[in-house]
């Protein structure tokens, strides 16, 4: 499975932002996920990468995004920080594999 910093940090990719990134969320596991994140404002863009193939739901700051995932990130979404939660939840089949980073939009 590819790290989506890898991605996100490649000029050669679509999907490059810079050169260097500092997530302020990079977690990987198994199957569904409660993480938490706090002392972020502004809006915050999540990238999932998944094994296998699968469809996702991120559930953060009392909105979500969902869509298809796969080992290299087909897709990201961003949510506008709520000050008053902090809960980041990931959905996916139980013994899929992970990889979600989120990024701080400037």
């Amino acid at each position: 499975m590819q790290d989506p910093t890898d991605v996100l940090t490649d000029p050669t990719q679509t999907e490059y932002i810079d050169d260097v990134i500092f997530p302020v969320l990079d977690e990987t596991g198994v199957g569904p996920a409660k993480f938490e994140l706090t002392g972020v404002t502004g809006r915050v863009t999540f990238y999932v990468a998944c094994s296998p193939a699968s469809e996702f739901r991120v559930d953060a700051f009392n909105n979500f995004f969902a869509g298809p995932c796969a080992p290299r990130f087909i897709a990201a979404g961003g949510i506008p920080v709520d000050p008053n939660t902090s809960t980041v939840t990931l959905t996916l089949p139980k013994d899929t594999e992970f990889h979600l980073i989120a990024v701080h939009d400037e």
